[in-house]
């Protein structure tokens, strides 16, 4: 009886650390899969500026073509700084 009790506190004593060990495996998935979330998370922050910032450029630009004196023509000097620049 008492050798009975013993193989049993002995496979309960196996079978919690056993449970227990998992758990730390389980948790340590846990933290990587939140920690790769808070990843795409950023990401999709970041997306969500670059189409903002891309927006912007875009209605600049449409602006810049489309303003008034948009068709004017430029001095001498301006003509020769953009050639050097955009050449």
């Amino acid at each position: 009886m008492i050798r009975a009790g013993l193989v049993v506190l002995v496979c309960l004593g196996l079978g919690l650390g056993w449970q227990s060990w998992r758990l730390s495996a389980v948790r340590g998935e846990l933290r990587a899969q939140a920690a790769a979330l808070e990843g795409y998370r950023e990401a999709d922050r970041f997306r969500v500026r670059q189409q903002a910032a891309d927006r912007a450029a875009a209605q600049l630009d449409r602006v810049l073509a489309e303003g008034v004196g948009a068709n004017a023509g430029l001095s001498d000097y301006l003509r020769d700084s953009a050639g050097r620049v955009w050449p």
